[in-house]
């Protein structure tokens, strides 16, 4: 799944936790939100990419290569 999907699913996932019907709902939806979550972060470390934001044009993986 591209990135740009996973991002939008996780938030989508995150707004729908935040405006459930129900506790059910909203662990469902939680659930999901921690599912996308999971692969959002396999996708950053597998291209040793920071946690958070993103990395200065120097400590690219990109750069690093040349």
């Amino acid at each position: 799944m591209p990135m740009n999907d996973l991002l939008a699913r996780h938030q989508l996932a995150r707004l729908n936790a935040q405006n459930a019907a129900s506790p059910e709902d909203r662990a469902t939806f939680a659930g999901l939100e921690a599912y996308y979550a999971e692969r959002i972060e396999a996708w950053r470390e597998a291209l040793d990419l920071p946690r958070a934001g993103w990395p200065a044009a120097s400590d690219s993986p990109a750069a690093r290569a040349d």
